[in-house]
């Protein structure tokens, strides 16, 4: 059906464009405080764009089989007041992960829909993340157990493993991974990628990642760079003592995430992830060590990121 102007959309227009009764809208109006229409002139209800956008997700979220006060909870907290949702696509979905998360074969398709659609810096900064973030929240306030969050963990690690594998493995060598007992490995992951599309030899270490094994294999592979990614606080004291471990292995040592320990000896990068690759791309570029000969005995290279994952599954 055509949707009327903006501010003037009658309870029935939201009703029927959401795909719900007049009946459960002004329910949900009343038990969980989802929209506040304004009232005409003659005290009837009329609805924003905004709020039909808002109806509409709710609903989607109900019939991914999130209780109707948890969707409600979920929606009062995320920023979906000026959202796009139907009218931008599935890049402009804070919520897309949580709504699929029972079902894991659509779940799949989605993610390979949306990735397909755009290219992966703006997938990354657009879409991934913000979702992520919502997952996270969502676990937090226990409208996802565990399981589902490990499950939709799982498979965009699995997407993103797919995707660096692809990409050739060209350029100055940088060991990308998270320091000991860090395990929130996804956005080092798509630095990664990143890095490689950028022509840069990005291999990934993984998850809890040893001082004496980033320290090996700093030995073992000969990288131009080493990268190591925080999360959580206690990956502020870990990752600070890798970078000491590596010192003097290395030429360059980066380091990012929210949890970024203060060192002179490591360059701290941009929360944004593109912006951080540039960021290495451009140190590596301007470095003047020529590379090793590629043509003598070349140190082999880490596993591939599939088997990577495996191995943390």
């Amino acid at each position: 059906m055509e949707t009327p102007p903006a501010r003037d959309l009658s309870i029935g227009d939201v009703a029927a464009a959401a795909g719900i009764s007049a009946s459960t809208l002004r329910s949900w109006e009343v038990r969980y405080q989802l929209v506040d229409p304004i009232r005409s002139e003659g005290l009837t209800r009329r609805y924003t764009q905004a709020q039909l956008e808002t109806v509409r997700t709710m609903k989607h979220l109900v019939d991914s089989g999130l209780p109707a006060r948890k969707a409600a909870a979920m929606l009062q907290k995320a920023p979906l007041a000026n959202s796009r949702l139907a009218l931008s696509g599935p890049l402009d979905d804070p919520l897309l992960l949580v709504r699929h998360s029972t079902a894991p074969a659509q779940l799949r398709r989605v993610i390979d829909e949306v990735f397909a659609s755009a290219p992966f810096e703006t997938v990354l900064s657009t879409w991934l993340m913000p979702n992520l973030r919502n997952v996270g929240h969502a676990w937090a306030e226990g409208h996802l157990d565990i399981a589902t969050e490990h499950l939709i963990s799982i498979q965009i690690r699995h997407k993103l493993g797919t995707l660096l594998d692809a990409l050739p493995s060209d350029g100055p060598r940088v060991l990308v991974g998270l320091p000991a007992a860090a395990r929130h490995e996804i956005p080092s992951l798509a630095l990664a990628i990143c890095l490689r599309r950028r022509h840069v030899d990005a291999q990934f270490l993984g998850a809890d990642t040893p001082d004496e094994s980033w320290a090996s294999a700093c030995d073992m592979f000969a990288p131009r760079a080493i990268v190591l990614g925080t999360l959580m606080r206690a990956d502020t004291h870990s990752a600070a003592s890798a970078i000491q471990a590596c010192a003097g292995r290395v030429p360059l040592m980066f380091v990012g995430g929210p949890q970024m320990p203060k060192t002179k000896v490591a360059t701290q990068l941009p929360q944004d992830i593109p912006m951080a690759a540039d960021v290495i791309a451009s140190a590596l570029a301007s470095w003047s060590r020529p590379l090793h000969n590629t043509s003598a005995a070349e140190p082999e290279s880490p596993q591939s990121t599939s088997q990577q994952l495996r191995s943390h599954q």
